[in-house]
């Protein structure tokens, strides 16, 4: 799975494991990039399928608002687990991060 960019600097910096990240990722990303992905053929196939029914033209427009429907069902669906995939990854981040810092004033008060 590929990480961001944002994963990959915190792993360089040693904030996250490349685990974390990985698994942050595989909850949420695997499923935006599903729903996502599945627009384009979604569209082409129940376009197929209006047209080989050769729909008279109230039901060629309610095929139309279902495909339109559909497809914003998968891109709000997609789009909400990026959401997720990047608030997960950007909290897991700056809490690993704050940590760091605490720890380091702490050590410095007690140095």
């Amino acid at each position: 799975m590929h990480l961001s960019t944002d994963a990959s600097k915190a792993i360089g910096l040693g904030l996250i494991t490349k685990e974390e990240a990985s698994a942050v990722a595989n909850d949420s990303l695997s499923k935006s990039n599903l729903s996502l992905g599945l627009i384009l053929p979604l569209s082409l196939f129940l376009y197929a399928v209006a047209f080989r029914l050769q729909f008279n033209a109230m039901g060629f427009s309610g095929a139309i608002l279902f495909v339109f429907l559909s497809n914003a069902a998968l891109l709000v669906v997609g789009l909400d687990r990026l959401y997720s995939y990047r608030l997960g990854l950007q909290s897991l981040i700056l809490g690993r991060f704050e940590k760091q810092q605490v720890d380091r004033i702490e050590g410095e008060r007690k140095g």
